[in-house]
This record gives C-alpha cells, sequence and structure tokens, in this order.
C-alpha cells in the first residue's frame, strides 16, 4: 500500500536533481503526520552540517517518516515505509 502524504512544498532543502523532495514548516508537517499516521518522533539526531535526522514512526502500524530539519525550522520529507522495527540494537563498548 503507497502512502500519500499531507505536505505543503514551500522550497527545497534538496539539490536540484532532487525533485521529489516535500518540505514545509517543521511543526506542521508533524502536526500532519500525526493526524495522518498517528506517527510521533521516535529518534533524532544533529548532521555535521547542523540539520537534524528525525525519524517519526506509528509501531503499532509500523508507518514510518524520514526527515531533515534545518536550523531554520524548514523541513524535508527524505523517505518514508512501512514495517518500523523499533529495536534496540546493543553498541560495541569501543563506539
Amino acid at each position: 500500500m503507497k502512502r500519500l502524504i499531507p505536505l505543503l512544498i514551500v522550497a527545497s532543502c534538496a539539490p536540484a536533481h532532487a525533485q521529489d523532495v516535500r518540505c514545509g514548516i517543521h511543526v506542521d508537517i508533524e502536526a500532519d503526520l500525526a493526524a495522518a499516521f498517528s506517527e510521533r518522533r521516535v529518534m533524532a539526531g544533529l548532521n555535521g552540517d547542523g540539520t537534524m535526522l528525525e525519524i517519526l514512526a506509528n509501531a503499532e502500524t509500523g508507518t514510518w517518516t524520514a526527515l531533515i530539519v534545518r536550523p531554520d525550522g524548514l523541513a524535508c520529507l527524505v523517505a518514508a515505509g512501512e514495517q518500523f522495527d523499533p529495536t534496540v540494537a546493543t553498541l560495541p563498548a569501543d563506539l
């Protein structure tokens, strides 16, 4: 089943060759994903360029969405899918 995500395209976060990137105001996208798929943030990490990678997911239905969020609040959807697995892996001690 293909997911249709209701996002407003307001600007581009990606290079010109990435034509299908959807972007919008971060809080609005989070609200849209919560309303449409009951997805909530399950992971966030800071990238070296100051942007944040954020994963939103619904553990019951398995849907998930990956966003890149800029410091100015613009967020771009970079991937979405199904069968989210919230498994927590044990990291090696030397990391």
